[in-house]
This record gives C-alpha cells, structure tokens and sequence, in this order.
C-alpha cells in the first residue's frame, strides 16, 4: 500500500488491495489531521526565534491559487494571498497581510485568529488597512451562450398527461477573453502577546477568513470558488533556535 501527501494533504493515490488500502490510508489520513489540528505541525517557513535572535529574518509566506488563475487565464501568482511576520515581542505579534481578490476587499471585515499549540486562540487583532488596489489583466470572463434547444411539456391533463409540447432554447456559461481586474488589499495587524508567544514557542499560525460577498453566491463566476462558503487562508511559521525546554 502507498499513499503520498502534499502540503496540507493534496492527494492520496491507492496502489494494490482495494480495500487494505483504502483503511491504511484513512488511518493515515486521520493521523496527518491529528497531528495538523493538535499541534499546527505543518509550517510553510521555518526562520530563527526573532525573540532569541532580536531580529526578524526574511519569512514571506505566499499562497497559490492557481486553480482560480487558470479559470480566469491569469498570470501564476496573480491571485496569490501572502504574509509576512514583521515583529514577535513581549507586547505584540505583527503581521504584514497582502489578500488578492475579484472582488475589492474590506479587510477590516476579515475574522483573524492567532494560534499557538496548547494555548487558547487569540482573536483581538488590531487591524490597520489599506485601501484596495485593482491591477488590471487581459484574461477571461464568463458569457452566457444558447447551446441549443430543449422540448418541455408546456400543459397537461387532469390526470398529468401532457398534451401540449414546445421548445425552448437553452443556455450555458462559457468562458472568453476580456478584460479581469484582480483587487490587491494590504492591511498591518497586531494581536497583543503577554506571554502568549514565548522564546519556547515553536510554531505560530495566522488564520485569516474572509465572508464572502453576496453576489457570489448569485454568479458563481469569481474567484471564491464555485459552492458557498468564506474564504480562509492559513499561514503557519515554525521557529528554530529556542533555548532548551527545562525538564
């Protein structure tokens, strides 16, 4: 039995037995989530403690979205959601947060949460934003087209037999070159610290949701996916160079 995982589990592929590999792999996939939910054991970049270095190394941490970027025939990146950790001391954590959208964001509607494995979230982000950017591309957007015709009954009996037929056409989305602007919206936030990140802390996670806008559920056609739902967008920081736990 194989199976393989990337990133925050991507994919598993089965190789042999059915069904011996279909119970390894759900036990290993309810190991992976174990660890990732209990302990935030996945890290997107790992840099020195900045509260034993006294500096903060270089730690941007971008995410894709590629699947949208194809959807829409955007450059790769175009759509990319990126972090960066800007100061971890005593006082505050910062954090320099760069979102990308179809849709002009407001960040001061995103619901920010701070974890720390073993402690309480933290939520009393303090938010600085700024006004969004729209960068213009010459990508795709979603027309309405006939695609043919279809036969309904247009009346029926007493007894639900139908004794008038006619046609109607029909429509369907598809997706042609135009212009696409992709919103840019940069925000500054801090969440107050008091012994919630120590040198000893190891991993750190930023989660980010943001409610999605109502006329997304109306077209579908954005870059929020095509079921309902909030955007979230994790981004986790591990750190090397703590000093020794004491025993």
């Amino acid at each position: 039995m194989r199976f393989a995982l990337m990133r925050d589990v991507k994919w598993i592929k089965f190789e042999g037995d059915s069904m011996r590999n279909w119970t390894g792999a759900m036990m290993g996939l309810a190991t992976v989530l174990a660890v990732g939910v209990s302990g935030c054991a996945f890290v997107d970049v790992t840099i020195r403690h900045p509260m034993v270095a006294n500096a903060v190394d270089k730690n941007v941490v971008l995410k894709e979205h590629h699947f949208q970027e194809r959807q829409h025939g955007l450059p790769p990146d175009s759509m990319a959601d990126e972090a960066s950790l800007t100061r971890m001391g005593a006082d505050d954590i910062c954090f320099d947060v760069t979102m990308r959208e179809l849709d002009a964001i407001d960040m001061r509607s995103v619901r920010a949460k701070l974890d720390v494995p073993g402690q309480v979230s933290r939520d009393q982000a303090q938010m600085w934003p700024d006004q969004p950017v729209a960068r213009d591309y010459n990508g795709l957007i979603p027309q309405r087209v006939q695609t043919g015709y279809e036969t309904y009954c247009s009346a029926r009996a007493y007894n639900g037999v139908c004794i008038s037929w006619q046609t109607r056409p029909t429509f369907g989305i598809v997706m042609v070159p135009g212009p696409v602007q992709v919103f840019e919206t940069h925000a500054r936030m801090c969440f107050p610290n008091g012994g919630f990140v120590t040198p000893s802390t190891e991993v750190v996670r930023l989660d980010l949701t943001l409610p999605r806008p109502q006329k997304s559920f109306e077209t579908g056609y954005n870059g929020w996916g095509w079921g309902p739902g909030d955007k979230r967008t994790v981004f986790r920081w591990g750190f090397e160079g703590m000093p020794p736990r004491k025993k």
